[in-house]
């Protein structure tokens, strides 16, 4: 598992959620780059979907390796709430200095209920007492509430640690799983539009299952022994995604984009079991810094916007970028690195 890409498009999909923010933030969103081409996605949607697809992949692989259900928990518990918890002090920490009301910062309760409401995945508080009131939106942290999602998710699959030997059986119920997921996402798309249940976006929980359950299937399957075949694989699904999104129109994005975003899911983790070794052997030394890049990203744009008001989304999004990578890296070397070095202490 070690000699592969998937650090390398998890970072990939954090800058792509980066690219769309700088549009959103700004309130330009039908000037995002994917979204006047197609009229149906945007990147970070694409970032979202190599997101779960990859965490259903390496997931499931730590829930079959896993001596127990309360080992798996564990880890799973030590790579998101360390790294969240220092960064949700921090960013209130920060936010004070764009504190713009009356009443004293530090005397607010909103201000304390940010870090235990993010804390709990389930209850996400998205703004701070006056803090950002002159920016288009003065959300801190937006990207918060895909975390409460991707938990779930982790719970879901933990009754399938009773039939990790049975590999058929799980390969069966992990595709009944994925095809309720389709017919949902294509024949019931518009149903549940605003439904939200303990914190939940229903729709977008199922989508992000899809995702999950793909990475899952693809984790169970046999592989490819050559390079040859799996270059098949990846041109044909990249074929499939790119004539979807030619064909589609107003009427039927809605329906095409599950089936499209299928071929991308494959294509992630196919491009992700390959080695390309300059590329692998840099980010290895590294480190994984996708999980800071995605929670600190944009809070620092919310920032770059308070400071400068006139910026375009290109220099947000690159001002982003060379100011998050260097926090990521600390994010990872100094709490997320050591936090995960503690589960050999739950094996």
């Amino acid at each position: 598992m070690r000699n592969n890409n998937f650090d390398i498009l998890r970072l990939l999909c954090a800058l792509l959620v980066i690219v769309s923010h700088s549009y959103a933030l700004l309130n330009l969103h039908g000037d995002e780059p994917l979204r006047k081409m197609t009229h149906m996605m945007i990147l970070s949607d694409i970032g979202l979907c190599g997101f779960f697809t990859i965490s259903g992949y390496l997931i499931l692989n730590s829930l079959l390796n896993s001596k127990s259900i309360v080992s798996y928990l564990a880890k799973r518990l030590l790579r998101i709430f360390p790294g969240l918890l220092v960064c949700l002090i921090v960013v209130i920490a920060i936010c004070s200095l764009f504190y713009d009301g009356q009443i004293g910062y530090w005397l607010q309760k909103q201000t304390y209920s940010f870090l235990y409401n993010n804390l709990g995945l389930y209850t996400i508080q998205y703004e701070l007492p006056d803090v950002f009131a002159n920016n288009p939106f003065n959300t801190v942290n937006g990207s918060l509430w895909t975390l409460a999602h991707e938990f779930t998710l982790y719970l879901c699959i933990v009754g399938l640690f009773f039939i990790r030997k049975h590999r058929v059986l799980l390969t069966i119920l992990t595709a009944i799983a994925l095809v309720l997921c389709l017919i949902k996402n294509t024949c019931f798309a518009n149903n549940f539009s605003n439904t939200v249940y303990i914190g939940l976006s229903v729709n977008s929980f199922v989508l992000f299952a899809q995702y999950f359950a793909i990475g899952m299937l693809m984790q169970l399957r046999n592989y490819w022994q050559t390079n040859k075949e799996r270059w098949i694989v990846v041109s044909v699904c990249l074929v499939l995604a790119l004539v979807g999104i030619y064909i589609s129109s107003s009427h039927l994005s809605i329906y095409l984009k599950p089936i499209i975003m299928l071929c991308v899911s494959v294509l992630f983790i196919l491009l992700g079991e390959m080695y390309w070794k300059c590329l692998s052997d840099g980010i290895k030394h590294v480190g994984d810094m996708s999980y800071g890049v995605y929670i600190y990203s944009f809070p620092l744009q919310q920032i770059l916007i308070a400071i400068l008001p006139n910026i375009t989304p290109v220099q947000l999004m690159c001002l982003t970028i060379v100011a998050v990578l260097p926090i990521a890296y600390v994010s990872w070397r100094c709490i997320e690195k050591p936090a995960l070095s503690l589960k050999r202490y739950v094996q």
